[in-house]
């Protein structure tokens, strides 16, 4: 006997306007987190600003401010954005304190004035984008707008993420592993002045569209699938000095993950050797920058002692609950964090598509997402542990966002694949839950954060203070931006998905209601898009 297994039939819209879809939604819910969050209050922001406006105004790395503290450095920027490096002075590490306590900007906003950033060695790609509105007349919309090019351009980056998944042969799986890898914090951070929040975005679109080219059959895709590949990840290796670092860790997964005579045959082409070129030579430049600059370098002297290796692995061992929540929703400078059931139940969102792609997924998927499971743990408190007698324990999970993002990523892929055309009810009501779920998450972040600003983390709700600090949209208007903006991304998602049923299953019948195609022990990856047939 033998069973057939075929692509479902989804009504898909064209790749433009997928993309323009996807774009204006996560334009819209990152502008509503930039304008609600106050200027400086994200993580080291006000040294991103100073080095974007620096870099833009021709500092590419600037005086050296000490010796014993390398990466931070002179330059002269516009006074407001100099003056960004003081505001977070009063509230930062402080909870209670609200926003209002933020001083005044100067009068004069626009001279060139002498600020320090701890960020002056960092590669100056990213900044030689965000740093353009400081060439405007300045005032405080300066600091906006900075924030709001950098969401544009996460936004860019995680819109092709969603293009690719929903124009998958199961797009249903494949895109909520996009969505719900979009924790809070990835949100957070893409309205925020930070190369990290680019860096995120980008690998996020490499997950995706990296095993899609080398799983997919369809040539008539390819040139521009591999284009687009090879651009982001000329610019993502230039991003931050560990850059590469997650780059070879997402093309080997992918490569792991993928079937090995379709990724030679891909290599083979002539046309692809350009391509390839330009991201060995963005790989070059990246090394040689982080390497001439001193970008990853400390001072090199011993500041903590009695942080011996052995100690610092067992340190950042019992730290690893900490720095989980940080990868899912710890925002300011580390004093605002989410409830443990929300972290709980973020956990449980995306955990989720991981425990199924784990059991259902053939021996080699198996092993590349628990190697990647194991690889996010270890690869940071190992290198948190060498260098923590020079630094202390400084790490925070944010940092290997680039890589843990994989991991449902990868598992959505796994999914699509052992699915084909069964399981459509399953998928149906998975997608409903997990999306429903994370735009409730979404929004408690969101107002847990904007409550902090303005009342205190441990005041009340329902009155502030007297001197109460509100963002420079009303706060309904940031409401319905951020609603507008989620619900469109799940739409995209539910709309890609096919319901079911195909088959009627009896009540409780989990197995019929799956239909899951069996999968051989021995069984390799199917390229995405074909048609698999297994004998019986």
């Amino acid at each position: 006997m033998t069973t057939t297994t075929t692509t479902p039939a989804v009504a898909r819209w064209s790749t433009r306007r997928t993309f323009g879809w996807s774009f204006l939604a996560l334009l819209v819910t990152f502008v509503a987190w930039a304008v609600a969050n106050p200027m400086s209050a994200a993580p080291d922001e006000p040294a991103h600003a100073t080095k974007a406006a620096a870099v833009v105004h021709g500092q590419l790395v600037g005086e050296v401010y000490d010796p014993e503290h390398p990466g931070w450095g002179h330059v002269d920027v516009p006074a407001v954005v100099a003056f960004s490096t003081s505001m977070p002075n009063c509230f930062a590490f402080k909870n209670d304190v609200t926003a209002s306590c933020i001083p005044s900007l100067p009068t004069d906003p626009a001279p060139l004035t002498q600020a320090v950033t701890t960020a002056s060695t960092y590669n100056p790609v990213y900044y030689a984008v965000v740093g353009l509105p400081s060439l405007l007349p300045t005032g405080e919309e300066t600091l906006y707008l900075m924030r709001f090019v950098s969401a544009v351009l996460c936004a860019l980056a995680l819109a092709w993420a969603f293009t690719q998944a929903l124009s998958s042969s199961r797009p249903d799986w494949t895109s909520l592993a996009v969505l719900v890898s979009m924790t809070p914090m990835v949100v957070y951070m893409s309205s925020a002045i930070n190369p990290a929040s680019l860096e995120i975005a980008c690998a996020t679109a490499l997950w995706v569209s990296l095993p899609t080219l080398l799983r997919s059959t369809d040539d008539t895709r390819l040139r521009s699938r591999l284009a687009a590949v090879c651009v982001i990840a000329a610019v993502f290796v230039n991003l931050r000095g560990l850059s590469p670092l997650f780059l070879a860790i997402i093309v080997a997964a992918s490569v792991a993950v993928s079937p090995l005579p379709r990724t030679w045959d891909i290599l083979r082409r002539r046309a692809t050797w350009p391509w390839l070129a330009l991201v060995a030579a963005a790989g070059v430049a990246s090394l040689v920058w982080t390497r001439t600059a001193g970008t990853l370098e400390s001072d090199g002297k011993v500041h903590h002692p009695t942080l011996d290796l052995w100690t610092a692995i067992q340190w950042s061992l019992g730290d690893t609950s900490v720095y989980v929540s940080n990868q899912m929703g710890q925002f300011g400078w580390v004093d605002t964090n989410l409830p443990t059931w929300v972290l709980m139940t973020i956990a449980v969102t995306a955990g989720l598509l991981v425990v199924l792609a784990v059991a259902l997924g053939n021996r080699r998927e198996r092993a590349v997402i628990l190697a990647l499971a194991v690889l996010v743990i270890v690869v940071p408190v190992l290198g948190h542990a060498s260098q923590a007698k020079y630094l202390g324990i400084v790490w925070q999970g944010r940092y290997f966002l680039p890589a843990s993002i994989g991991l449902p990523v990868l598992s959505g892929l796994v999914l699509a694949r052992v699915a084909g055309a069964r399981g459509l009810r399953f998928a149906w009501r998975t997608s409903v839950l997990l999306a429903g779920t994370w735009v409730v998450y979404q929004v408690i972040a969101f107002a847990l954060n904007l409550h902090r600003y303005q009342n205190g983390a441990s005041h009340g709700w329902r009155v502030g203070p007297p001197d109460q600090w509100h963002p420079p949209v009303p706060v309904p208007v940031l409401y319905l931006l951020l609603l507008a903006g989620l619900g469109t991304l799940v739409w995209l998602v539910l709309r890609a998905t096919v319901r079911g049923p195909l088959v009627e299953a009896p009540d409780g019948d989990l197995g019929a209601d799956l239909e899951l195609p069996p999968v051989p022990r021995d069984a390799r990856s199917v390229p995405d898009g074909a048609t698999t047939t297994a004998a019986r």
